[in-house]
């Protein structure tokens, strides 16, 4: 019981304080515009250790059922493959004019390729790296769709849109926030 008070009392003091959202975004728009922009992952390791040291406190006794099931290597081969090379499509596709270069051609046949050739194995796989058929319930599947298309929002008003206010409306950091 006085575990699950400190719990709720933390999440009060992190999340439910009223202006915290604003301050938090101004304080890092100033330590980036006036320091340098590293100095924003140095702030977050005092706030790390203190829900490590919470976290081991309140969970250090518990023990936990384990069990040693058999790794789908080809399916992680698979799954390194195809994503590797999206990624490398997608990052170097803007350097050499996306598919007017044969690389990025040959690189994003070898993606979509892997990609064909995961989802089959996956799917016939006993042990699976990467269940694929819980897409196969509708729960499962209207909740993922849901979490990305909010997730895509939510990088889009985070990351998107104060590199255009920066960039394009001239507007500074510190009067962004």
């Amino acid at each position: 019981m006085a575990k699950a008070k400190v719990v709720d009392c933390v999440g009060a003091l992190v999340d439910d304080c009223p202006g915290w959202t604003d301050c938090r975004a101004s304080l890092g728009e100033w330590i980036t515009y006036d320091y340098n922009w590293s100095w924003i992952f140095y702030i977050n390791v005092p706030v790390g250790i203190f829900a490590a040291t919470i976290t081991w406190m309140i969970f250090r006794h518990r023990e936990s059922l384990t069990r040693r099931l058999p790794i789908d290597g080809v399916g992680l081969v698979l799954l390194v493959t195809w994503v590797a090379s999206l990624q490398i499509m997608l990052d170097k596709g803007k350097d050499h004019d996306l598919f007017s270069s044969l690389i990025i051609v040959v690189i994003g046949i070898v993606a979509l390729v892997g990609f064909a050739f995961f989802v089959i194995w996956e799917l016939t796989e006993d042990n699976p790296i990467v269940d694929i058929r819980l897409f196969t319930q509708r729960n499962f599947a209207g909740g993922t769709v849901a979490i990305s298309v909010a997730y895509g929002m939510f990088f889009g008003t985070l990351v998107l849109l104060p590199q255009w206010m920066q960039g394009y409306a001239g507007i500074v950091p510190l009067t962004r926030g």
